[in-house]
Order: C-alpha cells, then structure tokens, then sequence
C-alpha cells in the first residue's frame, strides 16, 4: 500500500515526561494523520481540545503548520521529530527490515514468554550521530514484534527508550499493533506515552496537493 490513514490518541503518563516532551496542547490528544508509506513524508491535523483542526506537515523533511486559513513554511523541530518518529513506530515491524547490518542477540524468556532478539542498524554496528539503532524482540509463538529498544539520538546520544507493541489486529491483511506504549524494560512497567490506534486503513486516495 502506498498510502495509510490513522486516528490516534496519544497519552502520557507521568507529569514530568509530560513537561519535558510532550508536543501537545493537552494529554490524551486525537490526530488523523495521513501517510506517503515508507517515507516521511506525512500530514497531521489535531482533533479536538483547544488548537483543533490545527496541521502539522513534513515533506522532503520540510515543515509547516496550517492555523485557519494561515500556512507557515520554516523549520519546525517538534515536527520534524515527532511526525516521523509516530509513522516509523506504526511502520517499524516493516521498516524494520531495511536494515543493512543485523545480528541474533539470542532468546530471553520473560515472564514465562520466549523472545527471539535482533540488533539493527545501518552502515555499521558502531553507534552514529544521526541514525538510531534497534533490538527487535520477536515473540516465538505469534512471530509478531513485541518489544522494540531504540535509541533516541536526535535528542541525547545516550538515550535510550523501550516501547511495547500490543493488541494486534489485521487491518487489510496487515498485522496492526493497535496500542504502543513505553515500558521501563520488555516486560517492566509502563512509563513514557501511550499511543493508541482507533483506526487505520490503507490504500487511501490522496489528492495530489495533500502534503503541500
């Protein structure tokens, strides 16, 4: 499919992750966002609370922001961050396989589960500047991602985050997690932010002018 649609809430859990990252007017913000699959070429609008029907968009890693009848081109950090990062997440056990070096971290068994483990990255395994690195926790009886540790090196090369992929359901054939929330470890506890799908489909028609 070369196109995708979802609504999704996005919830954080915690006052101080809140104050420090999240990029919205409230906590538990609706968006529709519209996607180039593959690419990060992506357009948001929110839906409801106090900036609704406001837009986000990123082609070509250009940003903007529609507000009314206002279109404002010009670098835009919060967007060129988080658009990106919700479509890979979503996209990620797809994406996932563009890696160019990968390796067998071996099986971990957690509470009474077993979990085969993949390194990803590209170019090298050495840690780079721009580009994130990955373990891929592959659940051996579902043989869907469970577990996904990434590093976040646009904001601090040391830091690193875990995120856990959840209630699957197949949407056109297509194995969806239609919850993703950060967990202290595969796992521990829920920490960070919840995203939770509404709805996804694919396949949609675009009009040409839709990501400006």
């Amino acid at each position: 499919h070369g196109t995708a649609k979802a609504v999704l809430s996005d919830t954080w859990l915690g006052l101080a992750g809140r104050v420090a990252a999240m990029p919205w007017p409230q906590n538990g913000q609706r968006v529709e966002m519209t996607m180039l699959v593959g690419t990060e070429t992506s357009r948001l609008t929110l839906l409801g609370g106090p900036d609704a029907g406001e837009v986000w968009g990123i082609q070509s890693w250009a940003t903007y922001r529609i507000k009314g009848r206002v279109m404002i081109f010009g670098r835009d950090d919060t967007v060129s961050f988080w658009l990106p990062t919700i479509q890979y997440f979503i996209e990620a056990p797809f994406r996932l396989r563009e890696a160019t070096v990968v390796a067998y971290m071996g099986s971990v068994t957690v509470e009474g589960r077993q979990y085969d483990r993949v390194f990803a990255s590209w170019g090298t395994d050495e840690p780079q500047e721009k580009i994130d690195q990955y373990i891929v926790w592959i659940d051996r009886e579902t043989g869907l991602l469970a577990f996904l540790e990434y590093t976040v090196r646009d904001i601090l090369p040391s830091l690193t985050a875990t995120i856990a992929y959840e209630d699957y359901q197949v949407v056109d054939g297509i194995h969806v997690a239609m919850t993703m929330v950060n967990v202290s470890s595969p796992g521990g506890e829920r920490v960070g932010h919840r995203m939770e799908l509404e709805r996804i489909e694919y396949g949609i028609t675009v009009p040409a002018d839709h990501f400006v």
